[in-house]
């Protein structure tokens, strides 16, 4: 779909495209004008709902985490042609090395532990079910992987645990800071947000960049806002690992879904 057609299918009057954001798997995004403002368009690909992104209630979370700081608020959207158009927000993107310094990984933890606290009507993500549905996408030659994504889960969970509400993919280019070195620091992108064990949201900032292990200690006494327990350093490694195998899968049904939908 063209930009232009969704902004009119968002009945947006008076939007300009000014250029494409990026263009990923599971959605294309374009920098908008709208009114006196910059605005996201996000326009979803055929696989995104083919990978489990349920965007009927992603509008409500939008609107609550960006009424507590912690986001961007949204302006319209239609779950059913996979459209959303959300307030731009000005800043720089993290990439990866970003979080390879002390005092950003710290920064995340901070951001991540308010997250954490909000107050706000969601779904809970089922890992389970992400690994049985990625599981079925990818095929038979993923079932070992599955089996093993399966099993380290049911090791990490703590059934007494409380769940909080969790962004569930705070990977860098998910952070934006905001102009100046003292800058706000936001989360974008809450397409898998809802709530889960805290653990994973840490795993993924760890996991995902491949940062070492060493560095464990300082995000977690960060997040605790005292110092890690050995108990809890090794925690995380376990949450590690099964998002490891959680990130393989989903990178191994995407593949084998755009082969089949060329």
């Amino acid at each position: 779909m063209r930009p232009e057609t969704a902004l009119a299918a968002l009945h947006v009057t008076g939007g300009t495209v000014i250029r494409s954001l990026q263009l990923g798997p599971l959605a294309h995004s374009w920098l908008v004008e709208y009114g006196d403002e910059r605005a996201v368009l996000r326009i979803d690909q055929p696989a995104a709902a083919a990978m489990g992104l349920d965007r009927a209630a992603e509008f409500a979370r939008l609107a609550a985490v960006a009424s507590v700081g912690l986001g961007p608020p949204p302006i319209a959207a239609e779950p059913a042609q996979g459209l959303l158009l959300r307030r731009h927000i000005e800043g720089r993107a993290w990439r990866a090395t970003d979080l390879r310094s002390l005092a950003k990984l710290q920064r995340a933890a901070v951001l991540l532990r308010r997250v954490h606290g909000v107050q706000v009507t969601a779904g809970v993500l089922d890992l389970q079910a992400a690994v049985d549905r990625y599981a079925r996408l990818a095929g038979p030659e993923a079932s070992p992987l599955a089996a093993a994504a399966a099993s380290q889960l049911a090791r990490c969970r703590d059934p007494r645990a409380a769940l909080v509400f969790c962004h569930n993919d705070p990977v860098a280019d998910n952070f934006v800071a905001a102009p100046g070195s003292a800058g706000r620091l936001w989360l974008i992108d809450w397409e898998y947000s809802g709530f889960n064990e805290f653990w994973f949201d840490l795993a993924v900032v760890l996991g995902h960049h491949e940062l070492p292990a060493a560095r464990a200690g300082g995000f977690l006494g960060a997040y605790f806002g005292r110092p890690a327990a050995p108990a809890e350093v090794q925690r995380l490694a376990d949450w590690c690992t099964f998002y490891a195998s959680l990130a393989r899968l989903w990178f191994a049904a995407l593949e084998r879904y755009s082969a089949n939908h060329p």
